[in-house]
């Protein structure tokens, strides 16, 4: 049981499950562990804002035509270099059971999460798994593996 005394702390707490693998987050040096250290982001272990989730597809049954199944991991791209939506989307190509949602512009930034062009990978729960920038496409393969295991390769077509 818990003592009166902490339920206030508790209440306004947010649960942050901290990172335990250096593929969860960008390379080394990255704009957001260098500059984006702002009270109150949305970094690795943290869940992702509501509102967000709801709007991509990992909000529950508030979700605009949710699906009747639960929602499998989700590859959140913020947009801004030219190519990174091509190689994220190349990077998960083959697993079925990720999803990859662009966000408009602005939307990372107004969500308080890293708004440098990149990805964020959100587990079912809707939580942030992993977060990487451009050129951490291995890493979200790396994380993908870890969470997932290896891909299923692809059927040899013969004939």
């Amino acid at each position: 049981m818990v003592d009166r005394h902490y339920l206030p702390v508790m209440a306004g707490y947010r649960f942050r499950y901290a990172p335990t693998r250096s593929t969860q987050e960008p390379a080394w040096p990255s704009s957001c562990h260098l500059t984006q250290r702002r009270p109150g982001a949305v970094r690795v272990g943290h869940a992702l804002p509501r509102a967000l989730a709801v709007r991509i597809g990992v909000g529950g049954a508030e979700a605009a035509g949710a699906p009747a199944v639960p929602p499998g991991w989700t590859v959140a791209v913020v947009p801004g270099a030219p190519a990174v939506e091509d190689d994220l989307t190349r990077a998960v190509a083959d697993r079925p059971d990720v999803t990859v949602r662009t966000l408009a512009a602005g939307e990372a930034e107004a969500h308080r999460l890293c708004p440098a062009s990149g990805y964020h990978l959100i587990r079912p729960d809707g939580y942030v798994a992993a977060h990487g920038h451009g050129a951490d496409r291995a890493r979200l393969r790396a994380e993908l593996t870890a969470h997932l295991g290896a891909p299923a390769k692809a059927p040899a077509v013969t004939g």
